[in-house]
């Protein structure tokens, strides 16, 4: 999707435009909620867990996110403030920020979400306005990870917890994630992200479907930035053109095509366990 400057997008995106002033100027402060840790790691992973409505039941994500949870990685989870059942497993590699969904950076756009359900074509297993809410709010997620910073990172990762879905598969991640491979595929600043299947050679100007795989990303914090700056441009752009922004695979597809430069793609079809969880193999 090309991307261009349209004052009309000031008075059509107000609700974003507060979004963005709210990041940038203002912001929730976790310092006194969250220690600063003795242990330091190059890389951060960053989850989130909450409960509502969505593609899985409650018993499967809190299985998932126990996983995550009992990794050895240097972890942050976000989860909401009354949400203790996670909290056995911190310590001193695991951070648990309690974060209101309603409170977060991206439901400041929920009267936007909700009038995207009837829009949304997978509405049967999207069934709820929240999953938008925090598909969107990934990027913040670890933006706020990096302010805390508790592991004193230079590199961020965004990992779904409902991805680790094997406990037979947590010996084999004791390791995880190798700090150097991680290093070398986020060179240049650049957004490391999986590929589900090869772009088209002329795509349309919208690129709807499954290309760019939701459920991991590798940056630097520069990386990072770019990464929110240019999700924001392309969600207030698709917006503008009435198109269906819930689903953020489709919002990043179209920002890999305004920037493919900013990204480092990985074919995640080479995967031998579920191209999905594919950086967990590739960082292993």
């Amino acid at each position: 999707m090309k991307m261009r400057p349209d004052v009309r997008l000031v008075a059509a995106m107000g609700g974003i435009l507060a979004v963005m002033i709210w990041i940038r100027t203002m912001g929730p402060d976790f310092s006194n909620t969250v220690p600063r840790l003795p242990a330091e790691a190059p890389v951060t992973i960053v989850s989130a867990y909450y409960e509502f409505p969505s593609k899985h039941s409650v018993d499967e994500y809190i299985r998932w996110t126990s996983n995550f949870a009992s990794l050895a990685c240097h972890r942050v989870l976000f989860c909401s403030t009354h949400c203790d059942r996670f909290r056995s497993f911190s310590g001193s590699r695991l951070v648990i920020v309690p974060w209101e969904l309603e409170q977060t950076d991206m439901a400041m756009l929920e009267p936007m979400w909700k009038g995207q359900v009837e829009l949304d074509p997978e509405k049967r297993i999207h069934r709820s306005h929240w999953l938008y809410t925090v598909w969107a709010q990934k990027a913040w997620f670890v933006k706020r990870a990096q302010e805390l910073n508790p592991f004193n990172s230079t590199l961020f990762m965004w990992m779904d917890a409902g991805a680790f879905r094997d406990t037979v598969r947590l010996p084999f991640l004791v390791s995880w994630p190798r700090v150097d491979k991680a290093a070398e595929l986020a060179q240049g600043d650049r957004i490391v992200a999986l590929t589900m299947q090869p772009f088209p050679l002329n795509p349309p100007s919208f690129l709807v479907g499954d290309y760019i795989g939701g459920t991991s990303f590798l940056a630097t914090e520069k990386g990072w930035d770019r990464f929110r700056d240019l999700y924001l441009r392309t969600l207030a752009l698709a917006l503008y053109e009435r198109k269906f922004v819930g689903k953020d695979q489709t919002i990043l597809n179209n920002m890999y095509l305004a920037k493919p430069h900013w990204f480092n793609l990985i074919d995640a079809r080479q995967s031998t366990y579920d191209p999905w969880f594919f950086m967990q193999d590739l960082l292993a």
